[in-house]
């Protein structure tokens, strides 16, 4: 009879007892980011989406997107005439004009967040 006990026990724990499952494999490493040095504070800790943007060869063909550092403002270029860039807000307005040295091109993230926000401004106020 206990031969009879331990072969069912066997038998359900074979059947019904799960094993663990296998190790998940570790996800990857984010990149470390970088140390950029700053003439005024030393240095500063950024990931490399916000390393500064290489300096643009201006003038930009016409439709590209530019950040005007003097104003801190971001651009389109509808145009230029001699070292002045004529540049638009994305979503619309006033067009101002802006010396091509101080231009930069402009980041990726900051192209896409340019056309979200013309986007929304065209679909809240039905343009």
């Amino acid at each position: 009879m206990n031969e009879r006990i331990a072969r069912l026990l066997a038998w359900t724990r074979a059947r019904f007892v799960k094993t663990a499952p296998p190790p998940r494999p570790t996800p990857p490493r984010p990149p470390q980011p970088a140390v950029i040095s700053l003439p005024h504070s030393g240095a500063m800790w950024a990931s490399p989406s916000q390393l500064p943007a290489p300096e643009c060869t201006c003038p930009a063909p016409p439709g590209t997107y530019v950040v005007d550092m003097r104003l801190g403002r971001l651009g389109q270029v509808i145009g230029h005439g001699g070292p002045k860039l004529q540049l638009r807000p994305p979503a619309g307005g006033p067009p101002w004009a802006a010396e091509s040295g101080a231009v930069r091109a402009a980041t990726d993230a900051e192209r896409l967040s340019a056309k979200v926000r013309a986007v929304n401004a065209r679909g809240r106020w039905g343009k």
